[in-house]
């Protein structure tokens, strides 16, 4: 069974590294991003459906992480996917 960390400290899902809020009391981590979920019906770990109150997974991302593995991210801008060059060069 995963581990869920219940800590209002953020780190970065990849690196583990500390971030500090941008403003206090919110889970909007400073030189970073962070990434929610509401369900995935394809995930056999998070998919509350059916649960009687809403959840919701935020994850938070460093930005330098992002940036070193910008090629695994899918960057849409506006209805189109970027490309790799693309997205590589929104992340540097």
């Amino acid at each position: 069974m995963p581990k869920f960390s219940r800590t209002r400290q953020l780190h970065c899902f990849k690196c583990d590294k500390p971030l500090q809020e941008a403003v206090p009391g919110t889970l909007q981590p400073s030189r970073g991003t962070d990434w929610q979920a509401s369900g995935n019906y394809g995930s056999t770990v998070f998919d509350p459906s059916g649960s009687p109150q809403p959840e919701l997974l935020v994850i938070s991302i460093c930005d330098d992480c992002l940036a070193e593995n910008a090629e695994r991210v899918h960057l849409f801008i506006g209805a189109r996917l970027a490309t790799i060059e693309e997205t590589k060069k929104k992340f540097a």
